[in-house]
């Protein structure tokens, strides 16, 4: 029962200076470090407990960002954040599907690989890119890859996929995704190597999501073609004792105090809830293979001597509800789909510390940016968090995020709902007028809205400046925190 040895690893994460003068002061070689983002799609927070390799190999050797969060928990929104450096708001990609969302509505001639490029990188992507990528033209390369390896069919099949790789469109049939491109990332570090070039990599994973076939699956476990991942042959039934998560919003049971949208949500019947338990597992499971890989990538730099001097950047996308607030999906705004795992580790980065600082996917464009010493083409929304990670800055500053999505029908106008998160408070507020406030301190699950209690009266006023002025801010506007630093309300 590997799950209890991790317990409290769990525990824990639940509770600017330019490259040139930064990297020579840390000793790094004059081609300047490379930089590797791993990222994973709808894993959640607690999800990391259970992978032993990236928390030996990356949390115990660097900084772990326990708050963490996506600001629109949506796989294609949340991945164009990372591209430009800015809020969905400011960058237009406000869905996972054309009109109001997807590939097409981002601009790719301004982008991080672009920027990168031009500062002198070799830049490689594999794996899953923006949704909707490659339906018009699957032999597309995006601006500012020199190197391209993107799924364009059978994205969500774990063992059958068509990938455009720098031109040519290659079938595979079954080879596990996952172990596919652990092999295609190791060839592609020990080929970097030899360059005197460094290099940015973006390895997108498509574990844990929810896979989409009709293999094997019994009807009743199905959601039309999706159903929980399939873990490699040697992971399935690993972690088949691990008990259902167990806590007050799972299945709520008084709505009440939530938005008429959440109120609309009927209780999950028991065979529901026990799709969720079982897709929990099968999530895990499907993890493992990723945790491997990241013991390989972590060993292939040690080969090619290229370790001391490569960030590793590793986080998700999104999260994901399982049952939480009766809700099976992700792109609200409640804790189990914003909070996502963060840990960076490289160097000058001390081993084993925690940042407590909340931080954000749109702070990442800025944080590769000046670990490379490259001008960004937009404006950022976000902030270096490299000062942070290396001790450069510390503080106890209590930054607020916007929470945002557009509308689950891609062709609607409007908006699902807007919010801001503190590390303390969560507020949202949805189109009909409907307001939910959380006190996380007493209520860190969210069961009981305080909106609208005499007692934080002054939070709720506060926290609505905010959000009236972060839903469109720009640049630095969106640097807002609340002041004093842990005011109480």
């Amino acid at each position: 029962m590997r799950y209890r040895l991790l317990v409290g690893v769990l525990a824990v994460l639940l509770g600017t200076a330019g490259l040139s003068s930064y990297g020579q002061a840390q000793g790094l070689p004059a081609k300047g470090p490379n930089v590797i983002v791993v990222m994973t799609d709808d894993m959640r927070l607690d999800d990391l407990a259970y992978m032993p390799n990236t928390l030996r190999l990356l949390a115990d050797r660097g900084a772990t960002f326990a708050q963490m969060i996506s600001p629109y928990p949506l796989c294609c929104p949340a991945r164009a954040e990372l591209l430009t450096g800015q809020f969905s708001h400011n960058n237009g990609v406000q869905g996972n599907a054309w009109p109001r969302g997807g590939y097409y509505r981002l601009d790719g001639s301004n982008t991080l690989p672009v920027w990168l490029h031009a500062n002198g990188y070799e830049t490689a992507f594999m794996g899953k890119y923006l949704n909707q990528y490659g339906d018009r033209d699957p032999l597309e390369i995006p601006p500012g890859w020199d190197d391209w390896n993107g799924s364009v069919k059978h994205i969500y099949n774990y063992d059958n996929l068509l990938a455009n790789e720098n031109g040519d469109l290659v079938s595979y049939h079954g080879i596990y995704q996952t172990d596919l491109f652990d092999q295609s990332e190791q060839q592609m570090v020990r080929q970097f190597a030899q360059s005197d070039r460094p290099f940015f990599l973006w390895m997108s994973y498509i574990a844990p999501h929810a896979e989409c076939s009709t293999r094997g699956v019994p009807r009743g476990l199905r959601r039309g073609c999706w159903h929980a991942p399939e873990p490699e042959v040697d992971d399935r039934g690993t972690f088949s004792q691990l008990p259902p998560l167990q806590n007050p919003a799972i299945n709520e049971k008084d709505m009440s105090d939530k938005g008429a949208f959440m109120r609309r949500l009927p209780r999950l019947s028991p065979h529901k809830m026990a799709l969720e338990d079982a897709d929990r597992i099968a999530r895990i499971e499907s993890l493992q293979s990723v945790d491997r890989a990241i013991a390989h990538l972590v060993a292939t730099l040690h080969r090619t001597g290229e370790y001391k001097n490569t960030y590793i950047i590793f986080t998700s996308d999104n999260g994901i509800q399982l049952g939480e607030h009766r809700w099976r999906f992700k792109v609200l705004g409640y804790e189990p789909s914003v909070r996502v795992p963060l840990l960076i580790a490289g160097p000058g980065i001390p081993a084993g510390v925690v940042r407590h600082q909340q931080v954000s996917t749109v702070d990442l464009t800025a944080t590769i940016a000046d670990m490379t010493g490259t001008t960004p083409g937009l404006r950022q929304d976000g902030e270096s968090l490299l000062p942070l990670a290396t001790g450069r800055q510390a503080g106890d500053r209590n930054r607020v995020l916007p929470l945002e999505a557009g509308p689950l029908n891609n062709t609607s106008p409007g908006w699902l709902y807007r919010g801001v998160r503190t590390d303390r408070y969560t507020l949202l507020h949805w189109p009909n007028g409907d307001v939910e406030l959380y006190d996380r301190r007493h209520d860190p699950y969210e069961v009981a809205s305080v909106a609208n209690e005499p007692r934080y009266a002054d939070i709720q006023q506060r926290l609505t400046r905010l959000l009236d002025r972060l839903e469109t801010c720009a640049g630095t506007q969106c640097l807002a925190y609340l002041n004093p630093p842990g005011a109480t309300g």
